[in-house]
């Protein structure tokens, strides 16, 4: 029913899949763009590397309501990995697959259109390998504590990316000179990439100390934080967290310009 008001386009890597697709198609009367999807090294969905995705490409092309749009070769990974050249080496590794991939659509008699992939931590490196048609980075637009340790350029060379997302967090017990209580725990702060970070202010150690309860420590002495302050927490995985929360609170120097709804959030249902 999407693909009646929207141009839109889905990933396939088993026959049983694509008949399904369709058969779907043609009983809404649409028509579907369908990519191969390629396992290029994450060990997840997709056909391994070469033929195989030639032999799927083909039938997707002859298959009603559907068009073959070309290949999807996403390594998830391999984007936080922290060093440059470490990064850039599995990069290479995970192209070469995908080019033969493309190669065995092309001996099928095929173009391949679009080649996408790509992300985050490794577009600079995917824009000098010219492999790609389409980058798919996400995270950038939010960061968080994992990619700002991702060098993306030069030993030394400031990140080029800066930290918008946050978590307002409010103190909400002072029990110790060392110690606050804020109103954070692990139903608004992802945990699967460790504790947040306090923005700013690195000698300030965050703990989860509950659902709902976040600690923060200073081994510097006394802690400058009132009761009913507020402190801002750099989430370590933006994709978690945002997941955790209905809208954005959108602000420019400071100041509060409005709010945008998360729309795909809480949809595991």
């Amino acid at each position: 029913e999407l693909a009646k008001s929207a141009r839109m386009a889905v990933v396939a890597d088993d026959e049983s899949n694509i008949g399904a697709l369709a058969e779907a198609a043609d009983q809404v009367g649409v028509q579907l763009e369908v990519l191969v999807e390629v396992d290029v090294g994450q060990g997840r969905t997709g056909v391994p590397p070469g033929p195989r995705a030639g032999q799927l490409a083909a039938l997707i092309a002859r298959s009603r309501g559907l068009r073959f749009r070309g290949l999807q070769g996403y390594q998830g990974k391999l984007q936080a990995v922290a060093s440059l050249e470490e990064r850039a080496a599995l990069v290479r590794e995970a192209m070469t697959k995908l080019r033969a991939s493309i190669d065995a659509v092309r001996a099928a008699g095929l173009e391949c259109p679009v080649a996408t992939g790509g992300g985050t931590g490794s577009f600079p490196i995917d824009i000098e390998l010219r492999t790609l048609t389409e980058l798919q980075p996400g995270s950038y637009i939010t960061m968080d504590t994992a990619y700002a340790k991702v060098a993306l350029g030069a030993a030394g060379e400031a990140h080029p990316l800066g930290q918008p997302l946050t978590i307002l967090a409010s103190v909400i017990s002072r029990p110790a000179a060392d110690r606050a209580i804020v109103d954070v725990g692990w139903k608004s702060a992802s945990s699967d990439g460790g504790p947040p970070s306090v923005k700013g202010q690195p000698a300030l150690k965050f703990e989860f100390a509950g659902d709902e309860h976040g600690s923060i420590r200073t081994n510097s002495g006394k802690l400058n934080l009132a009761l009913g302050g507020r402190i801002e927490l750099v989430p370590s995985h933006c994709d978690t967290t945002v997941n955790l929360y209905d809208r954005f609170a959108v602000h420019r120097s400071g100041r509060l310009e409005g709010w945008w709804t998360i729309e795909a959030r809480g949809k595991s249902q």
